[in-house]
């Protein structure tokens, strides 16, 4: 768990302990960024979803951190790496050509993928 520091000056320790600022993610999130993308690389790349998370920790670890938070960390981890999604989906559309592996999709829904279409996306390179 991360702390922030507390210093005294040192001609006057009775003053009260003045708190080091911790950056604004270590704030609302007192796990370690390497335990945040081990939650979320469960959860996505290994398909772990947090209850069975929740479950590992406490089995193997001894460690009690219900899913609810664990949810709240990724959600606040979600916000902070929106900005990343964003440029690579300025890059991705920026093409006129986009292709995406999905699922088999009936014929009349919209793809998913896409928020908008592309201007030329029927068009051949």
């Amino acid at each position: 768990m991360l702390t922030a520091g507390k210093y005294v000056p040192i001609g006057n320790p009775d003053v009260a302990p003045i708190i080091a600022p911790l950056s604004i993610l270590q704030e609302r999130v007192p796990a370690a960024p390497a335990f945040l993308a081990n939650l979320i690389t469960g959860k996505y790349c290994y398909a772990l979803p947090l209850y069975r998370q929740e479950r590992i920790f406490k089995t193997r670890h001894n460690i009690d951190i219900p899913r609810q938070t664990m949810a709240r960390w990724m959600a606040i981890v979600a916000f902070w790496l929106t900005g990343i999604w964003k440029e690579i989906e300025k890059e991705v559309l920026a093409d006129s050509y986009v292709e995406c592996d999905e699922p088999k999709r009936s014929e009349d829904s919209q793809p998913y993928f896409l928020k908008k279409p592309l201007a030329n996306r029927n068009k051949i390179p």
